[in-house]
C-alpha cells in the first residue's frame, strides 16, 4: 500500500456552490441493496451490499440505516466499480449485539468484523458519528483500511448556535427510527476518549464539510488537516450544513469516488 506521503500534500479546496459534476438520475434506492449479515461473537450485523469490485464500507450517522442514509452513493459506488456495503450499526434494523457501556472501540471491531467477513481492506465512509467509528477503526485495525471519507465530520471543536444558510435538501433525509441504538452510540461517542481515534491511525483521508455546519463545525476539519497535513484532504462546500451528503449530493458524491479511485489507482 502506498505511504500517505503519496496523496495529497496538505490539498485544501473550497467549492463553490455548484459545479464539481453532476450526478445522473438514478430511481435505485436503499432497497436495490443485498442484505447481508455478519455473526461475531453476540454481535449481528446487517449490511446492505451492492456492486462488484473493491469494497467501500458505509457509516451512518447516529441511530441511523447505512442503506437508508447512503442510498444515493451506493448506487453510484456500484457503477463506478466498487462494492458498496452499507452497514446498520448495532441496534438498527436487524444488528444486534451488547449496547450497555458501548464504546467506539466495540462498534470499531464491527466494522473490522465485516470487512473480514467480505474480503478487505476496504476504504471507509463515515457521516456523522460514523466519521468516528471509521476513524477509530483505521487506528485499531489498519491493514483493513485503505482510506477514510469522513461527511460532516466533528468530535473534537464542540457544536455552535445553530445560524446556517444551507440549503434544503435535494431529497428528505432519512429518519433515525432505532432511539435506543442512537442514545447508545451516541454514549459511546462522548466516553471514548478523542485522542483514541482523532487521527484515524496512518490512512489517507478525505474530509467534506458543508461551510454553514453547526454541529461539525469546519474548524474540525481545518484542525485535522493542519495535523496531518502529508494525508488529509479537506473539501468545504459554502452554502451547506450538517446535511450536506443530501444537501449537495452533486458535489459529495463525486468527491469520494474520485478520492477512493486514486487509492486505488496509486496501488496499481
Amino acid at each position: 500500500m502506498p505511504t500517505s506521503a503519496d496523496y495529497n500534500r496538505a490539498e485544501h479546496l473550497l467549492l463553490p456552490s455548484a459545479g464539481y459534476g453532476a450526478i445522473t438520475s438514478n430511481t435505485q434506492t436503499a432497497s436495490s441493496f443485498t442484505p447481508i449479515k455478519v455473526t461475531t461473537g453476540s454481535t449481528v450485523i446487517e449490511c446492505g451490499a451492492l456492486g462488484t469490485g473493491p469494497p467501500v464500507i458505509l457509516l451512518p450517522g447516529r441511530g441511523g440505516s447505512g442503506p437508508e442514509q447512503f442510498d444515493q452513493l451506493g448506487v453510484a459506488l456500484a457503477g463506478g466499480g466498487f462494492r458498496a456495503v452499507a452497514m446498520n450499526p448495532r441496534g438498527v434494523g436487524a444488528s444486534n449485539g451488547p449496547l450497555d457501556d458501548l464504546s467506539l472501540h466495540d462498534l470499531a471491531d464491527d466494522v473490522a468484523a465485516v470487512i473480514n467477513s467480505i474480503g478487505g481492506p476496504a476504504h471507509v465512509v463515515g457521516r456523522a458519528l460514523g466519521n468516528r467509528i471509521a476513524r477509530c477503526a483505521a487506528v485499531n485495525h489498519p491493514a483493513l483500511v485503505k482510506s477514510l471519507s469522513l461527511i460532516s465530520a466533528g468530535g473534537l471543536v464542540p457544536p455552535v448556535a445553530r445560524r446556517t444558510t444551507a440549503q434544503p435538501p435535494t431529497r428528505r433525509r432519512p429518519r433515525n427510527r432505532w432511539h435506543q441504538a442512537g442514545l447508545a452510540h451516541e454514549h459511546a461517542a462522548q466516553t471514548t476518549p478523542v485522542d483514541e481515534w482523532w487521527s484515524g491511525g496512518d490512512a489517507p483521508i478525505l474530509v467534506i464539510q458543508g461551510l454553514d455546519d453547526h454541529v461539525a463545525v469546519p474548524q474540525n476539519g481545518r484542525q485535522l488537516a493542519a495535523a496531518f497535513p502529508n494525508r488529509v484532504r479537506l473539501l468545504e462546500i459554502p452554502a451547506a450544513g450538517h446535511m450536506v451528503l443530501f444537501e449537495r449530493p452533486d458535489l459529495v458524491i463525486p468527491a469520494v469516488l474520485s478520492f477512493i479511485r486514486e487509492i486505488d489507482d496509486a496501488e496499481r
